[in-house]
């Protein structure tokens, strides 16, 4: 798994790349638009090669603070959880976006 952590505004924004078959990236690697992060293949639960992908708004804060809430407990989902549906609004951080509001 990959995860990617970015910042537009003061908000931060998790997207874990789920089901890879091997990683292009160093862990605090800095990476540019169109860079390989890596490879898609079947890894955990899954039915056939795919890149699972979601949007995590994680909240207001420094990167570093977000850093430090992942390293404390390795939670890719930052505690939404691994089977809660994605909702069609943010109440509050964190939560699930919809990948499609942002990538369509």
């Amino acid at each position: 798994n990959v995860l990617l952590l970015t910042k537009k505004g003061n908000t931060i924004y998790a997207m874990p790349f789920y089901h890879m078959t091997s990683i292009a990236v160093t862990p605090g690697q800095k990476v540019s638009q169109g860079q390989v992060l890596g490879y898609s293949g079947d890894s955990g639960w899954s039915l056939g090669n795919h890149c699972h992908v979601e949007i995590i708004r994680v909240g207001n804060m420094s990167m570093s603070e977000a850093l430090n809430i992942y390293n404390s407990n390795n939670d890719l989902t930052f505690g939404t959880g691994w089977n809660a549906e994605a909702p069609n609004a943010c109440g509050s951080a964190p939560c699930r976006e919809r990948p499609e509001n942002y990538w369509l």
